[in-house]
């Protein structure tokens, strides 16, 4: 009888920590949304308090998220002073560069490889690009920023690989854009938009090569513009 009140026990502890671990999964989820839309800035203080209140959950699962977001590398978690949104210093802006560069052009190549070869998915991204664009006219840098997420997400959604864009979506690509939007100008906004329509070009007449060169081009400019910028747009 012992025996099985210790084994009752365990399973119903067993229940609660899985209950609590789904908990802190989705208040991860929805906390990493926040982040990756821009609504946390990157070096921001997350205030467990603030949280708490936003998501209606407890301190403790929220204390939980933010360590697996921590796991995650998008958020740095400091004995004493909390929680707050990862600012990339620049070594690592530097080698998110070098594999974006890597797989953002295999994404391309492989996107144009599916539609090139299915009607239905030139159709859908020919459409998608016309979304994309008639949500640019807004003209200001955050509906660029929008717009541009969008973009490469069609892409990778062309690609039709899970695995790469498992691996894409752990280079936290967008906070990355987010620590240097106030950086951006509209001549870098113009560069960057003459590429994508080179990548869309290549990408639905079906050329792999000129999909893959093109994106690997316009990622490499893009890390060298970031690469000139001073000291104090990176994290130490």
């Amino acid at each position: 009888l012992k025996g099985w009140r210790v084994a009752r026990a365990q399973l119903q502890q067993a229940v609660e920590d899985a209950e609590a671990g789904s908990l802190a999964t989705l208040v991860a989820g929805q906390i990493r949304g926040w982040i990756l839309e821009g609504s946390f800035a990157p070096g921001q203080r997350l205030v467990e308090a603030e949280l708490s209140r936003r998501c209606g959950a407890g301190r403790s699962t929220i204390r939980e998220a933010l360590g697996r977001l921590a796991t995650d590398g998008l958020v740095e978690v400091e004995p004493y002073k909390g929680a707050s949104v990862r600012r990339l210093d620049r070594r690592e802006v530097g080698e998110l560069y070098r594999v974006r560069e890597l797989l953002e052009g295999l994404a391309a190549r492989s996107a144009a490889e599916t539609v090139g070869r299915e009607a239905k998915a030139h159709t859908t991204f020919s459409s998608g690009l016309a979304e994309i664009a008639a949500a640019h006219r807004a003209g200001d840098l955050g509906a660029y920023l929008a717009e541009n997420r969008r973009y490469h997400q069609l892409i990778m959604r062309s690609a039709d690989n899970r695995v790469l864009e498992r691996q894409l979506d752990m280079l936290i690509v967008p906070v990355f854009r987010l620590q240097f939007r106030a950086l951006m100008t509209w001549e870098l906004v113009e560069r960057s938009r003459s590429d994508h329509a080179r990548i869309a070009e290549a990408i639905l007449a079906g050329d792999a090569d000129a999909a893959d060169a093109s994106m690997r081009a316009h990622v490499r400019a893009s890390g060298q513009e970031v690469a000139a910028l001073p000291d104090a747009a990176f994290g130490t």
